[in-house]
Order: C-alpha cells, then structure tokens, then sequence
C-alpha cells in the first residue's frame, strides 16, 4: 500500500517515490482508494471527480472503518503545524542549511541516511543540537509540537524547524515566550511591555 513521504507531499509505492496523490487508474482499486483517502487529507483542494467517486464507493467505507496510524495523524497534524510555522516566521529564520534538514533529515550529518520522519527524541536531540530534557520541557510548554505513538513522542517537520530555532535562542529568551504562553497576569504584563516596546520603535523610525 502507498507510504506517505518524509514531506508529507506525495508517496512511495513499490519502491517509486511519487509527488501529490493523483488517481492512477492502472492501479488496484484497493490502491486507489487508499490514495483518494491520502489526497482527502493532505490535499483535498486538488481531489479528482473519479477520486471523489472513488471516496463515495462502498469500498471506502469499507477502508474508513480503519483507523488510521499514529503517524498518519501526525504527517496530518504536521502540515497544518507547518503552516503555523511559515506563517510566525520560523522558517524564514532557519539557514539554507537548516532548512534542507527540515526537509530531508537525512541530509544531517549526525544522522543516518535512511532517517525519515517521525523523529525519534534521540534523532531530533542530534538534528536539533538540543539536549534530549530541553526537547522534552518545550514540548511540554507546546514550543515544539509532538506526537504521541504509544508510549513515545515522535516528532515531524514543523517540530524540527521550531527546534532548531529555539537552541539558537537564550534561555532567558525561552523562559519569556514560555510566560506569554501561559498567560496569566505574568504575560499579561509581557505582552503590554512589549507592545509599547514596539510602538516607540514605530515612532523612532517615522
């Protein structure tokens, strides 16, 4: 059956990595609709009419009954985490360097070649320069997003961008972002400091 790729963008399938989630009506109709199911929930904006079809047929309520993967929720969880990421900035703050890691961990000279996502905590612990109680405290303050596969946690892209910003960033730093997410009075007060901060930098430079 089709594997979903390291980038949460296509497949592999009998040893062919494929881009997106097209229907491929030379395959198996067990095989289609398995892709019909991916594309629904990676790409739905791009689902075919036949694809559709395919989604309605008895055969994939059949194939709905399953539950699908801890890792198939998290490549799920991972691309809307991503966006978040693209959307704050994070990404664009990574080197060029940091950001071929993100996409192919692989690349990483501390890792394996055959390293895919998910991430272990000793693989992101490598990745990300971090140590393995830094990862496990962000990830308990939602700094870095995990999922849980059983009894561990295992990381996707979203959380290795967020990561490698965060082990260039002081801890002073950290401890703050922790406060403003939190809440409370403590950011409260953080993030009214801050936005008088910033309106006197927006005045200085007028």
């Amino acid at each position: 059956m089709p594997l979903v790729r390291a980038d949460g963008e296509g497949y592999t399938y009998a040893g062919e990595w494929i881009d997106g989630f097209a229907d491929r009506p030379e395959m198996p109709a067990q095989v289609r609709v398995r892709l019909a199911r991916l594309g629904e929930r990676y790409s739905p904006k791009k689902l075919s009419a036949a694809q559709r079809d395919l989604l309605a047929s008895p055969m994939a309520e059949h194939d709905a009954s399953r539950q699908p993967s801890a890792e198939l929720n998290g490549f799920a969880a991972n691309s809307q985490e991503m966006e978040r990421a693209f959307e704050d900035g994070v990404y664009a703050e990574l080197s060029a360097e940091q950001q071929a890691w993100v996409a192919d961990p692989s690349t990483h000279p501390a890792l394996a070649a055959d390293a895919r996502y998910p991430l272990t905590l000793g693989q992101l612990h490598l990745l990300a320069g971090a140590s393995e109680r830094q990862l496990r405290h962000w990830s308990d303050e939602d700094l870095v997003p995990s999922h849980r596969a059983g009894a561990h946690r295992r990381y996707y892209s979203a959380a290795v961008a967020r990561a490698l910003l965060l082990a260039e960033t002081s801890p002073h730093q950290v401890a703050t972002l922790i406060t403003l997410r939190k809440g409370g009075d403590h950011g409260r007060r953080l993030r009214a400091l801050i936005g008088d901060v910033g309106g006197r930098l927006a005045d200085v430079g007028r």
